[in-house]
C-alpha cells in the first residue's frame, strides 16, 4: 500500500510520507498533528494502513486545520467580548459579523437559513457542528451568521473529513478481508489523485504565489 494516499485511496505522483520531517512555516505544527486534529482519525507510524499522503489531500488538510483552529479562536474571542459586555454593560452588535472569522462581510447569511443543497449534502449547521465538535444553537448570544468564504471553507473541510473517515474504513475492511497488507493491484484506486480544485474552492485557495498563512496551533501541538 506504499503507492496510494491514505486519505483518498488513490495512486498519485505527488505522494510523500506522512511522518517525514519537512520544512514548515512559523507556528505550523507537524503534518501528523494537523491530520489528527482535523480528521479525528488515528494515524500511527506502526499501523498497517498507507503511510503516504498526496499533494491535494495535504493541502486540504491544511485548509481544514485553518478552519477548525480559526473557529476555536473566534469562539474564544466572542466569549471574551460577551464577558466584557456583561461586566461593563457594553452592547456588542453581532448581527453583521461572521461567527467563524469575526469579520464584517457583504456575503453574510444566517447559519440556520434553509438553502438549496446537492444530493446527500447535510445541513450547514450539521457540517459546522461536525467540524467544530461544538453545539451551535439558534438562540445563543454569539453571531448567527457565516460569510461566503467561511461557508466554502466549511464545506471543503467537511468533505475532506468525511473522505478521510471513509478511506480509513475502506483500508481497515480491506486488511481484514486480505488478512495482510494487500498488493497495489488489489486496491480499488483511481489512475491519479484528485486535482486541488476538488477540495479548494473559491474564497479558500490563496492567490498564486501567496504562502498559506498558518494560525498559532492549539496548546499541546
Amino acid at each position: 500500500m506504499d503507492e496510494v494516499c491514505r486519505f483518498c485511496t488513490l495512486s498519485c505522483t505527488t505522494l510523500e510520507n506522512i511522518f517525514d520531517e519537512r520544512e514548515r512555516t512559523d507556528n505550523e505544527p507537524l503534518l501528523i498533528s494537523i491530520l489528527q486534529y482535523c480528521t479525528n482519525c488515528e494515524v500511527s507510524e506502526c499501523d498497517s494502513l498507507p503511510q503516504n499522503i498526496c499533494g491535494p489531500c495535504k493541502s486540504a488538510a491544511k485548509y481544514a486545520f485553518e478552519f477548525k483552529l480559526g473557529w476555536e479562536q473566534s469562539n474564544k474571542y466572542f466569549m471574551e467580548r460577551l464577558s466584557e459586555s456583561e461586566q461593563f454593560k457594553i452592547k456588542y452588535e453581532v448581527d453583521e459579523i461572521c461567527r467563524f472569522c469575526t469579520l464584517n462581510c457583504t456575503t453574510i447569511e444566517s447559519i440556520f437559513a434553509e438553502r438549496e443543497r446537492t444530493d446527500n449534502e447535510p445541513l450547514l449547521i450539521v457540517m459546522l457542528e461536525c467540524l467544530t465538535n461544538c453545539e451551535i444553537r439558534e438562540f445563543d448570544p454569539l453571531p448567527q451568521n457565516i460569510c461566503g468564504p467561511c461557508k466554502s471553507a466549511a464545506k471543503n473541510a467537511f468533505a475532506f473529513k468525511l473522505r478521510c473517515e471513509q478511506s480509513e474504513k475502506y483500508f481497515k475492511d480491506l486488511l481484514i478481508a486480505c488478512d495482510q497488507k494487500p498488493d497495489i493491484d488489489e486496491l480499488i484506486t483511481g489512475d491519479s489523485c484528485s486535482s486541488e480544485n476538488t477540495f479548494v474552492k473559491e474564497g479558500i485557495k490563496p492567490e498564486p504565489g501567496t504562502p498559506l498563512k498558518m494560525l498559532a496551533p492549539p496548546d499541546g501541538f
